[in-house]
């Protein structure tokens, strides 16, 4: 079993540590990979007998072209969505800790979200802009000017 971890990295872009520091604090004890409490679970006595232990872990730094759409939607997604089937139709039922909040905290962070993006980057130009909310389409998205980083950390689990 593979689990693939991504998360915003702070470090390598001062920006990217103020956007967190806004978002984080609604976390409101919602379980989160960068806190390491599920690595709890691996240290038992029963995975060390059904799984090789200690874990394998690669780590990898990444970009992701964006703009401030595609940032903010990132940061309205947080956790992450179901989508299950019902009578035939696709239904995307958020499980975000951010898409949760009440509408005005929502507001209020979109605003805080953009003042960064803008104390940083400048104005938005109105060409600037290339999200689409209904397609990802990966050859627009490159054409974004911001540089979002990310690191993934890759666990390997493997079964005795």
């Amino acid at each position: 079993m593979v689990l693939i971890w991504n998360l915003e990295d702070r470090e390598a872009a001062t920006w990217v540590g103020k956007l967190r520091d806004h978002y984080e604090k609604y976390e409101d004890n919602t379980p989160q990979f960068r806190l390491g409490l599920w690595k709890q679970v691996w240290q038992t006595k029963e995975a060390g007998e059904l799984f090789e232990t200690p874990l394998q872990s690669k780590h990898f730094t990444q970009l992701l072209h964006a703009d401030r759409e595609k940032i903010w939607l990132r940061v309205l997604s947080k956790v992450s969505e179901v989508v299950f089937m019902f009578l035939s139709q696709a239904i995307c039922a958020p499980q975000s800790y951010i898409s949760m909040q009440p509408a005005e905290n929502q507001a209020e962070l979109k605003k805080q979200v953009y003042k960064v993006l803008e104390d940083e980057f400048g104005p938005e130009k109105p060409n600037e802009r290339v999200s689409n909310r209904t397609i990802f389409n990966p050859f627009l998205t490159c054409l974004s000017k911001i540089e979002y980083p990310y690191k993934t950390e890759l666990i390997i689990i493997k079964k005795i």
